[in-house]
């Protein structure tokens, strides 16, 4: 392996920790949610999707051993999730209020639990 993909698991391996943690800590002392997809955005622009989504998976598996598996996917997928498209998006130079109306119609159509829709949108990006 060479040393830019070591780089990528190692740093994609320590953000998901972090934002387990960040996540554990909002579920149980403050509704800061939004927090959680910090992480991701800076995966999603540093090293691309794949690192992130990688990182993503393994952040909710070991979420839902902390917590229950349903509060893990329902609180914290869509938080990691928007943080990808954000930093995707972010890296691609797509203006703030395009991405600002993105974040904003995938977490509405999410909790709306119309997940068909929300795919169109991020069809956008690529």
């Amino acid at each position: 392996m060479s040393n830019k993909k070591t780089e990528a698991i190692v740093e994609g391996s320590l953000l998901a920790g972090i934002s387990v943690i960040i996540f554990w800590l909002s579920y149980l002392f403050f509704p800061f949610i939004f927090l959680c997809s910090l992480p991701f955005l800076f995966l999603s622009y540093k090293w691309g999707l794949k690192i992130s989504f990688i990182s993503l998976l393994v952040s909710l598996t070991i979420s839902s051993f902390i917590l229950t598996p349903l509060n893990a996917f329902f609180l914290y997928f869509p938080s990691g999730i928007l943080g990808i498209v954000l930093g995707i998006g972010i890296k691609k130079e797509i203006s703030l209020g395009k991405l600002f109306l993105l974040g904003g119609e995938y977490k509405f159509n999410f909790r709306n639990s119309n997940y068909l829709r929300s795919n169109a949108f991020i069809s956008y990006l690529f």
